[in-house]
């Protein structure tokens, strides 16, 4: 494979970048790329001998994810992410004639049939949650203002989106931003609203989304990524991850930075010392 970790690595790569994904997302589909054929060089001969991606086939990834599943090298919850670079990696190839075969054509994500425990985990990976396209807009932009400290209620409200239009954005979240906007422009048409969340059948005299029927884009989305995504716990998870890095505020300016009573911050920083206990 020359001195590449991987066939077409700077072809590769250089589509990911066109693509605006951050060097962090670029890191983590070169270091699963690298291991799989690292792995094929390894226990496959015929891939070895002559190491060419149509030599690369559905069997070769199926074996070699089932062996990273065995020594647990990845678990279930990252089964899906690590599947989803090698499955655009290959696709990437096949639509540019590299390959005559697909060989994630038929291999599917797995279903966790339950959410593990309530993560604060999402909060460092929230660039690469937000840039996961196979994750509605809706879950995505909920994690986001979540990490803002705002409460689904509190989004959900009609009007929310002057509060929006003021919020300050990280160049990942700005990048993600614009995509909602086009993604969302035309349900504002057929709605005639400017908020955020909105119904997908007509309803002009209440368009916005229910907190139920988030729910139900959220507890989609939390089978892929493997933690529960009910808005009340990661807004705990935010909270109690902001009290750990702000350990040295004033009571004060905590409570008014996190909108909180301060019965409510007592509650949360007594939840945080005993987690950390």
């Amino acid at each position: 494979m020359t001195n590449q970790a991987y066939p077409y690595q700077t072809n590769f790569e250089q589509h990911l970048k066109r693509e605006g994904l951050a060097s962090v997302t670029i890191d983590q589909y070169h270091a699963d790329l690298r291991a799989l054929f690292d792995h094929l060089m390894h226990v496959n001969v015929g891939f070895a001998a002559d190491p060419q991606l149509t030599n690369v086939f559905e069997g070769d990834v199926r074996d070699y994810l089932a062996y990273r599943l065995a020594n647990h090298t990845i678990n279930p919850n990252t089964y899906n992410k690590t599947l989803s670079h090698l499955n655009n990696y290959f696709k990437y190839a096949f639509s540019h004639h590299l390959m005559q075969e697909l060989p994630t054509l038929t291999m599917h994500g797995k279903q966790l049939s339950k959410p593990t425990n309530v993560s604060v985990k999402w909060l460092d990976e929230l660039g690469e949650i937000v840039e996961d396209g196979q994750l509605s807009f809706y879950t995505r932009l909920t994690l986001l203002l979540i990490n803002q400290g705002f409460t689904a209620s509190e989004f959900l409200q009609p009007g929310f989106y002057e509060t929006f239009a003021k919020l300050q954005w990280k160049p990942f979240e700005r990048q993600f931003i614009r995509a909602y906007q086009r993604f969302i422009k035309p349900l504002q048409s057929k709605q005639q609203s400017h908020d955020l969340f909105l119904k997908q059948r007509l309803d002009l005299e209440h368009p916005q989304l229910s907190l139920p029927a988030l729910h139900k884009y959220l507890s989609a989305d939390g089978q892929r990524l493997g933690f529960s995504l009910s808005p009340q716990a990661l807004h705990q998870a935010f909270i109690i991850v902001y009290l750990q890095r702000h350990e040295h505020q004033d009571n004060n300016t905590l409570a008014n930075t996190l909108r909180l009573t301060p019965q409510s911050l007592r509650y949360y920083q007594k939840l945080q010392q005993a987690i950390e206990q």
